[in-house]
This record gives C-alpha cells, structure tokens and sequence, in this order.
C-alpha cells in the first residue's frame, strides 16, 4: 500500500481518483490547491503525487518545480496530469521532472496501471528514485 496525494481542484476528479486507487489499496490525500500540495508533500511524505497541470493560483508546473527545489520533496515521484495533451506541455512536464503524464478524464485502467509503474522503483530500492 502507497500513500499517494492527489492534487486537483475538481472535486469530482478527486473522487474518481480516491475511489479507484482505494480499490487497488492505496491511501489517497487529497489536496485543492497547489499551495496544499506543496506543504502535504512536505509534512506527509507521500509515495507518489498525482498532479494536476491547471489549477487557480499556483498552477502544476509551478508546484513540481517548487517540489524539485526542495530537498525534502525532490525524490517524490510526481505524475502530471492534465487536459490538456500536446507534444509540447508533455515534454515541459518530464523536463521539468514528472515520472509520467496522464490525460485527464481519467482511463481507470490507465492510471492504476501509470500509478504502480511509478511506484515500482521506491518499492525496489525501498526509497526514493534516483533522479
């Protein structure tokens, strides 16, 4: 079991997101806000972020590389998900450091399968993966 924080300010989203990964076993934090998002990664440690490209305020991109900055959040995996799919904002998003992308609404099948890839190295080597 992963505690993942999920980062999006649809509340639906949210549930879709807490309902499907708590089938799987998963602990799913929420959080509306990129602000929320960084200080939940900060204070709880969260295996994984799911993050959400556009949000009011700051946005996801901002919040990854506000994490990336961090020390103490720089080595969780972070998967981008968004609306909002060209070429061009996936390749801002994994050079900005996401472990992965996912398009938004949500293929349940493909975020649980995108949700243990990302997992798969922190359970390996029993921490964070090299980045």
């Amino acid at each position: 079991m992963a505690t993942i924080l999920h980062v999006d300010d649809q509340i639906a989203a949210r549930e879709i997101v807490r309902s499907t990964l708590e089938r799987e076993g998963h602990s799913v934090l929420p959080a509306a806000s990129g602000e929320d998002a960084v200080q939940f990664a900060r204070d709880k440690q969260p295996d994984l972020i799911l993050l959400d490209r556009l949000m009011p305020g700051m946005d996801g991109m901002a919040v990854l590389k506000t994490l990336f900055e961090q020390a103490e959040t720089r080595d969780i995996p972070v998967l981008m998900v968004s609306a909002i799919y060209t070429p061009r904002d996936v390749e801002k998003a994994f050079m900005a450091g996401a472990a992965g992308y996912l398009r938004k609404p949500y293929d349940r099948v493909e975020l649980v399968r995108e949700v243990e890839r990302a997992l798969k190295p922190r359970r390996r080597s029993g921490g964070a993966p090299a980045r």
